[in-house]
């Protein structure tokens, strides 16, 4: 996107503009507008050379003729009407494969409306392309309300290594307020001599039980921690397996944005 805007500020009326392939890593409706407001209407008055393998551009008015290209060899060229007039073509056989007709596709909700230009695009196309269900790439995400579940609890109980890890984590848990209140109630029992101890073995006793309570105190608060981050790993790990075993068209319909925020927001709040 960086490199489409120093474009856009670099290209002079007259002048010819390369553009490979800038719309290949956007989602659908983020294509559609810079499609749209950047390549068309704000490089107007240049000849741009536009590499993609998105078809849903072709039959805009301000494309004036489209390369086809295979094997790295031009295999058809001539404008779209020319191109889809042609039956058994390379370039038709392209279109049906994603249910592409001589109409604009609708992208994400949108529609890329043919406008009329006085500039030139010449586009090249590739042979392969994605998908879409009732021109629409991407869906809304679902997302759950309400409390969390029993079944929630499970599974993060489950990513801590099951039940009896748990109950040691719960069990180790006390040590914390054990680990403070214990000082106090000896001294207590300092104060009204309930040992019959020397003052000096008082001291050795509280000192002692104080060492003791800071070394449970660090000790619980690191098994928390240790157990908790193997549990945040586990589900990453987890949800990172899934997503590499995902379909291409899933990651074509998924916004990438969704995908990190499941792997980052979503596993800050777990945590």
């Amino acid at each position: 996107r960086v490199a489409l805007a120093r474009a856009v500020f670099a290209a002079e009326s007259g002048s010819l503009v390369l553009l490979d392939d800038p719309l290949a890593a956007v989602d659908a409706h983020v294509g559609a507008q810079l499609f749209e407001g950047c390549i068309v209407e704000a490089l107007e008055g240049t000849t741009r050379l536009l590499v993609t393998n998105q078809l849903q551009y072709l039959n805009h008015a301000a494309v004036a003729r489209i390369l086809v290209m295979q094997d790295g060899r031009i295999a058809e060229e001539g404008t779209f009407a020319d191109l889809t007039s042609q039956k058994g073509s390379l370039f038709t056989s392209m279109l049906a494969s994603i249910g592409a007709k001589t109409r604009n596709a609708e992208v994400a909700g949108g529609t890329v409306k043919p406008k009329q230009s006085k500039s030139n695009v010449l586009m090249a196309t590739a042979s392969s392309c994605s998908k879409s269900v009732d021109g629409k790439l991407t869906k809304a995400e679902k997302k759950q309300e309400g409390a969390v579940t029993r079944k929630a609890f499970a599974f993060f109980i489950g990513a801590l290594g099951g039940v009896p890890v748990f109950l040691y984590m719960v069990l180790v848990s006390w040590l914390f307020p054990l680990s403070e209140v214990t000082p106090d109630l000896f001294l207590a029992v300092w104060q009204d001599d309930l040992l019959d101890l020397e003052q000096e073995q008082y001291l050795a006793w509280w000192v002692g039980i104080g060492g003791v309570g800071l070394l449970l105190n660090v000790f619980s608060r690191l098994t928390w921690v240790f157990g908790t981050t193997h549990a945040a790993a586990s589900i990453h790990e987890m949800v990172f397996s899934k997503l590499l075993q995902c379909t291409m068209s899933f990651i074509d319909k998924t916004p990438s944005g969704r995908i990190l925020a499941r792997l980052g927001e979503d596993q800050m709040l777990i945590d």
